[in-house]
């Protein structure tokens, strides 16, 4: 198993699967997934409250930590709920592929909702902006950036 297969899968069986419930909470607050297979072990750690959170995802190797991607984001609107909003960003998410294994794809649109994620770099270094649209109306965004350690 390659490093980019391994971190595809490890999104995918995740946040993008059990978000929003299957996490792990940790002592000071946080919440964690964590997936391993073969040689490597994926950590998604975050913080939330009111809409709002932060978070790292870092993949180790036999140990040593070798990737590692920060986040933070927000909902923008009162209208729906945080809940409607992360079921739909969990079915992008799904669809993270190995020309972009950042967050989900270029975009995605299902029903009224739209989802569009932009970055530059390759996954030795890179940034982005994914962001959720609801007729047309931004209701969240997250900015990222991370690389190869």
């Amino acid at each position: 198993m390659t490093f980019l297969e391994f971190l595809i899968e490890a999104k995918i069986c995740t946040y993008a699967l059990d978000g929003e419930g299957g996490e792990k909470i940790i002592e000071d607050g946080s919440k964690e997934f964590v997936f391993q297979k073969e040689n490597y072990l994926y950590r998604d750690r975050y913080f939330n409250g009111s809409g709002k959170f932060a978070g790292e995802e870092i993949i180790f190797e036999s140990g040593k930590p070798i990737w590692s991607m920060n986040y933070y984001g927000k909902t923008l609107t009162d209208t729906l709920t945080t809940k409607e909003i992360y079921l739909f960003l969990k079915k992008a998410m799904q669809l993270v592929s190995e020309k972009r294994p950042f967050r989900g794809p270029d975009s995605f649109i299902e029903g009224k909702y739209k989802y569009m994620d932009k970055s530059v770099g390759d996954i030795s270094y890179f940034q982005g902006i994914e962001e959720i649209f609801y007729d047309d109306v931004k209701i969240y965004e997250l900015k990222y950036h991370g690389g190869i350690l």
